[in-house]
């Protein structure tokens, strides 16, 4: 799956901007696209032209996008991690976008059986209490095990 890092070193090309002022996308050399889902996020009017993506900043507040020169930063665009999608026909066939740090959606299939019971084992005995049973027989023969040992103690120091 690709991620901002993949586009590290590209020219930035342009800003399309839609009709709202949060529906925007930055555009870098190649035609890949970084677009911004987050209608809290407007386009600050960064000055890019001229500007080289030089590196992407994660955490879970935000991500970065810096532009610049070399190593010197000019120009900086926050989006929120999970609202914003990348798109590249490099990494992706047609103009299919992914969300890179959104977790991807898991469907669960339904239980095929109505009658299927998953906490009972065979013949109807609930499992949490055949499972007491090893652990109560355990504790009366550590009980036992404590008690030899006391009594060969006592032997040891009458001798």
């Amino acid at each position: 799956m690709s991620d901002l890092s993949y586009y590290v070193g590209r020219r930035f090309e342009k800003i399309d901007q839609g009709e709202e002022g949060w529906n925007w996308t930055v555009v870098l050399e190649g035609d890949a696209r970084v677009r911004n889902t987050d209608e809290a996020r407007s386009w600050t009017q960064e000055n890019l032209e001229g500007t080289i993506f030089l590196r992407p900043i994660f955490s879970e507040l935000d991500t970065r996008m810096q532009f610049g020169m070399g190593e010197n930063v000019t120009a900086e665009i926050v989006l929120t991690p999970t609202k914003y999608t990348v798109a590249d026909p490099t990494y992706a066939s047609g103009e299919e976008e992914i969300y890179p740090q959104a977790p991807p959606i898991q469907e669960i299939p339904p239980d095929p059986s109505d009658e299927r019971v998953v906490d009972q084992a065979e013949g109807g005995e609930n499992m949490s209490e055949t499972q007491q049973e090893p652990q109560e027989e355990e504790a009366a023969t550590e009980e036992e095990s404590s008690e030899e040992s006391e009594e060969g103690t006592e032997e040891e120091t009458t001798t």
